[in-house]
């Protein structure tokens, strides 16, 4: 009688190639997650980069179009701590306001009667950076009771330039200094900080100095879907669009 052997593998052959096996499929998934983070990460940083662009040209053909004496400074609305304010800018014939991304996410009654809104429902929206053709400057004047109006009817020309997107943006901050004037006719530089706004995950660097996103194992951090960009730009006044 012929004998015959059975080939196959052993116990100890089958649980390594199931472990081989085990840590290939996690390392394809953890460079998958990684990829998506980048991907989620670089998508949100060009958007914030590209709606920064955008709202620079917007400011830079208004500024272009006023004169040095049209231009009111910038006036900012305190609604508790330094960093949570409404502002406004009037250049004759366009009017911008808006609110600081911390008085948007702020809940305390302070803030939200400072906080400017647009439409003529019960309750409208607050506005993250609006654009008024307004030629009144009206919204650069207080009332009779020492108020700045902080309500844009529904019956004006008005648009906010970060409403109506797929992610919350808003501005950290804003500033203006002019550089140099001669007449109707001037240079101003203008700064401002613009970023996504979830409450909560942004902080400033250890320096006190700039705005940047939490790291994901800190409270409230969400460092893939964060993004907060300064730029810096000097405009023309009394030219021509």
């Amino acid at each position: 009688m012929t004998k015959r052997y059975e080939h196959g593998f052993t116990l100890v052959e089958t649980t390594l190639a199931v472990a081989f096996l085990a840590i290939l499929l996690m390392a394809i998934l953890t460079l998958t997650m990684a990829a998506g983070r980048l991907y989620l990460k670089g998508n949100t940083n060009q958007t914030i980069n590209q709606s920064g662009r955008d709202f620079g040209d917007s400011v830079r053909r208004d500024f272009l179009a006023a004169g040095m004496s049209t231009i009111s400074p910038l006036i900012t609305v305190s609604g508790g701590p330094a960093t949570s304010y409404s502002g406004r800018i009037c250049l004759g014939n366009v009017t911008y306001l808006w609110n600081s991304a911390d008085l948007l996410n702020a809940t305390t009654s302070l803030a939200k009667s400072v906080t400017i809104t647009m439409g003529s429902t019960a309750n409208p929206p607050a506005v993250k950076f609006a654009r008024v053709v307004n030629p009144k400057v009206s919204y650069c004047v207080k009332d009779g009771s020492g108020q700045y109006p902080t309500n844009i009817p529904s019956t004006e020309q008005a648009t906010d330039l970060f409403g109506g997107t797929d992610r919350d943006y808003a501005l950290y901050s804003m500033s203006m200094q002019p550089i140099v004037t001669s007449g109707e006719k001037g240079m101003y530089e203008i700064t401002y900080t613009l970023g996504t706004n979830e409450a909560g995950t942004t902080q400033t660097d250890p320096s006190g100095q700039f705005l940047q996103c939490k790291p994901n194992n800190t409270l409230l951090g969400d460092f893939n879907y964060c993004a907060v960009d300064s730029f810096d730009m000097i405009v023309r006044v009394g030219g021509t669009v």
